[in-house]
């Protein structure tokens, strides 16, 4: 997909994300607690499997904003910010949702976090 434009891969690639890990909030929390805890195990795992995949990505949005079609900032942080909100709905969303009623809910929610980051990662024009 690295040929195709953001505004084609993020969406997918969100909701395939999503489709990964919903229902498993379970798996996310202990991902997230062992991420922070940043243990030899966790951190050898995630050199074998996780920088690959985190790369790739924040690579394919390097090449992007090289291209002008996002708002330059470091790659990694541009990956931070598409994921935690797609981390944070996985993993309290079904407590906000209680909250918020008739608010988007699953897969809703996760095109709506995409597609706010689109804009979000809009070049700026001159001006």
């Amino acid at each position: 997909m690295g040929d195709r434009p953001p505004d084609q891969v993020i969406p997918e690639l969100v909701l395939t994300a999503y489709r990964t890990v919903a229902g498993r909030a379970g798996i996310a929390r202990t991902l997230m607690l062992e991420a922070t805890s940043m243990s030899p195990e966790f951190e050898q795992a995630f050199r074998e499997t996780g920088i690959r995949a985190f790369g790739r990505l924040a690579q394919y949005l390097a090449t992007q904003m090289a291209a002008g079609r996002l708002r330059r900032m470091h790659p990694m942080l541009a990956v931070q910010s598409l994921v935690g909100g797609v981390m944070l709905h996985v993993l309290v969303g079904p407590l906000l949702s209680q909250a918020m009623v008739g608010g988007p809910t699953g897969e809703d929610a996760v095109a709506q976090f995409a597609n706010l980051w689109l804009r979000g990662m809009r070049p700026e024009t001159a001006g």
